[in-house]
């Protein structure tokens, strides 16, 4: 009779998949309680604000930004911009000159352009303002003390990060009762839909850095079409971002860390109009690095005259490296990322076949049943006094190296990249990259041995007839006479004690029957069980565990 393989609805999802979901929603979790950690500090700075000193400065560069991404073709396309206000102030406090661009505590999320030349003209080049300061630290300073600036919107977009897998996970561990098999079936399938609705939104998430860094190269490719005209490079220099965070058990420890950035802009001529432009490439390439931010500015020293290529269509549109998009690349990692790893979860949650093979525990599930319990060896044979042949399927070499690199991959985003961001974060991304990547190999590493290790062959065969035991772990095998066994030993993990409002979820654990031989101790079935469900598993094995001493002819032992 030919049999299907069907994932069952009351039954939990394989641990491969609990704990793939537990990692990403763990990191969801942490990237959004950053972002509500950075947005409660910014309201504290916006409040602190208040109450610093204030001293007479003056505009020294208001400019507005605009970041161009093109769609469609040459004779059919579409433009997306975003604007942005580059507001830069001088001041001087006792004797130094310091120079601010921070407008409020934290920085706007706006993006249109009326946003924008409000700023700019508020805050027009050679305009008086009034700059208040941190009085312990001038160049931390802001032109619009009080104001929370964007924080509103950062704090709503870390709440839903933080709080949306936190509920998820409660429905992911949440116990569930072992007295109705029925009552699990909304559980489950309100997990798989909610897990679907969180992976879609980490897919999402990722289309839109792959659809920047596709039209980054489309863009790319067509500049090199496009005409071109002499230059002079009039601004150029390497911009640096300060951030001071101050330890919360500590208030008088302060973590300072820089990003850069080279500012660049050119001016060219286009049909008797002067035009100014700010773009290198297609794609920006500058990622907080000093070294490659100062390569960039003496590059383009100002003064030096530059081939600027411009769209005809709009001269306003140019840059002066056409055909470069390496700008991309990490755009296309992020996507990657967040798009690949989702889908694989999808995978495992919506094929069945794909659901029973994530469970290292695979195998003929009619073969794994026995005495009322599911074990992760299947039995061939099993008449005891006679044969005995038990067989677990392992893992091969593509699966254990695959399943270690990815589960590596995303527990090194939580255990990797979330630290290197809060502790390294001046060091610049390709230094972090560095961290992220060592971090997951290693991880990668240790879960394949484990992996390895845990899913490897097992074969146990007991024969009456010829008076041998024969036993393989993985590529190793023994043979031994019969009488070489000399007991055999339980071993059922206790319960563990939790409290009436603990709620502490549903554990399982793993009971063992070993099979002493020689000097050797081998597993010889091993099966998982609920906490609840431990008086009745013991007493099973137990049983069974009796049964098989008494044809073997030997002692056990229970622990």
């Amino acid at each position: 009779m030919r049999s299907h393989i069907t994932m069952n609805p009351t039954k939990p999802l394989p641990p491969l998949v609990r704990f793939g979901m537990t990692v990403v929603l763990l990191f969801m979790g942490a990237c959004g309680g950053l972002m509500v950690t950075k947005a409660i500090r910014g309201i504290g700075e916006a409040r602190e604000s208040g109450s610093w000193p204030t001293v007479a400065g003056k505009v020294v560069r208001s400019e507005m930004e605009v970041d161009t991404s093109r769609t469609g073709n040459r004779e059919r396309s579409s433009d997306s911009k975003t604007y942005s206000a580059k507001i830069e102030y001088e001041f001087a406090v006792n004797g130094t000159t310091h120079r601010g661009s921070r407008i409020a505590a934290f920085q706007e999320m706006i993006g249109n352009q009326s946003h924008a030349q409000k700023l700019l003209n508020k805050y027009s080049v050679d305009a008086a303002v009034t700059v208040s300061y941190k009085p312990d630290a001038p160049s931390v300073c802001v032109l619009e003390p009080g104001s929370w600036g964007g924080v509103g919107i950062f704090f709503g977009l870390g709440a839903v990060f933080t709080l949306l897998p936190m509920g998820l996970l409660i429905v992911l561990w949440k116990p569930r009762s072992t007295a109705s098999s029925t009552s699990a079936m909304p559980s489950a399938s309100k997990l798989k839909f909610g897990a679907t609705a969180l992976l879609l939104v980490f897919i999402g998430i990722g289309c839109v850095p792959l659809w920047l860094g596709i039209q980054g190269v489309r863009e790319a490719r067509a500049a090199l079409a496009w005409p071109k005209v002499e230059g002079s490079i009039m601004h150029s220099h390497v911009s640096q971002s300060t951030t001071r965070t101050r330890d919360s058990k500590s208030n008088s420890r302060e973590r300072i860390s820089h990003s850069y950035s080279a500012e660049i802009e050119y001016e060219f001529q286009v049909e008797g109009k002067t035009l100014r432009g700010s773009r290198v490439t297609a794609v920006s390439e500058q990622f907080g690095d000093e070294a490659h931010a100062r390569a960039i500015s003496e590059k383009y020293p100002l003064g030096a005259k530059v081939a600027v290529s411009y769209n005809p269509a709009d001269p306003n549109e140019s840059l002066l490296e056409p055909g470069r998009w390496s700008g991309s690349g990490l755009l296309f990692v992020f996507a990657g990322g967040f798009i690949l790893l989702p889908l694989g979860f999808l995978r495992l949650i919506w094929q069945p076949n794909a659901v029973e093979r994530a469970d290292p525990h695979y195998g003929t599930k009619e073969q794994r049943l026995r005495f009322g319990l599911e074990f992760r060896e299947r039995f061939l044979e099993w008449e005891p006094g006679n044969l005995i042949h038990l067989h677990r399927d392992h893992l091969g070499p593509v699966t254990v190296i695959g399943g270690a690199l990815i589960a590596g991959l995303i527990a090194g985003l939580l255990f990797g990249l979330v630290p290197a961001l809060w502790l390294f974060s001046d060091r610049g991304p390709f230094f972090i990259a560095q961290i992220y990547a060592g971090v997951s190999l290693l991880l990668a590493i240790v879960g394949g041995i484990w992996l390895g290790l845990d899913s490897r062959r097992r074969d146990t065969l007991i024969d009456w007839n010829r008076g041998t035991v024969r036993v393989q772990v993985g590529w190793s095998a023994r043979e031994y006479p019969l009488d070489e066994v000399h007991e055999l030993a339980l071993r059922v993990p206790k319960p563990i004690k939790r409290t009436p409002n603990s709620g502490a979820a549903v554990t399982k654990s793993t009971a063992r029957i070993f099979l002493n031989v020689g000097r050797k101790r081998y597993i010889l079935l091993e099966t998982q069980f609920d906490q609840d469900d431990h008086g009745r598993t013991q007493s099973k094995l137990a049983n069974v565990t009796e049964q098989l001493a008494g044809d073997l002819k030997v002692s056990w032992s229970q622990s």
